[in-house]
């Protein structure tokens, strides 16, 4: 027999009760959805006006693998991801920002998400390859 509490609700029910969260944004509303964990120095990057913004990037700095493989999960492809170690490779070593031959690689690769070829806006995808570079860099900002 399940103990019934002063509310009339099993145990089962009040855990429940205290596991099932609202979402704080409307699903409707919701048009990306990023997820960033940047381990080193680097700062936030999202910015806006009215939007709420989290970020989760898995690159950890000077790792290449880590890079190549977070960009694997986010849908770019494997001759994509060669062009960049490619450009990685032909830039020196940057100190406070991304070398030509990368920012290329990434203008290239958001260009593929404007007319719907890949899952991000423009704009998303430029961030977010932007914020996976700096990570691997350790760079901070922009």
């Amino acid at each position: 027999m399940s103990r019934l509490y002063p509310s009339g609700r099993s145990r089962k029910d009040e855990k429940q009760k205290f596991l099932i969260q609202e979402p704080t944004v409307a699903e409707s509303k919701v048009t990306h959805i990023f997820n960033t964990n940047i381990y080193g120095n680097v700062a936030n990057l999202a910015s806006g006006s009215g939007n709420r913004q989290h970020a989760n990037i898995t690159v950890t700095t000077g790792n290449l693998t880590s890079l190549t493989e977070y960009l694997k999960t986010k849908g770019v492809p494997d001759d994509d991801i060669r062009n960049l170690e490619n450009a990685i490779d032909n830039d020196p070593k940057p100190k406070t920002k991304i070398g030509g031959s990368v920012l290329n690689w990434i203008e290239k690769m958001a260009a593929k998400a404007a007319p719907g070829v890949w899952e991000f806006s423009k704009d998303a995808a430029r961030d977010m390859l932007t914020a996976a570079v700096l990570a691997y860099y350790g760079i901070s900002g922009k």
